[in-house]
């Protein structure tokens, strides 16, 4: 399944992003998991 690869892969990308606009990687964990409840 390379799709895990992928996954990470935009899951770093989503830290970064949140990181960039909030300034704080902590916040949004709850947000997370609802975004990408696949």
């Amino acid at each position: 399944m390379g799709r895990n690869k992928e996954d990470q892969r935009f899951d770093s990308l989503v830290e970064q992003y949140k990181k960039r606009i909030l300034g704080n990687p902590k916040a949004p964990a709850v947000k997370k998991s609802k975004w990408f409840s696949s």
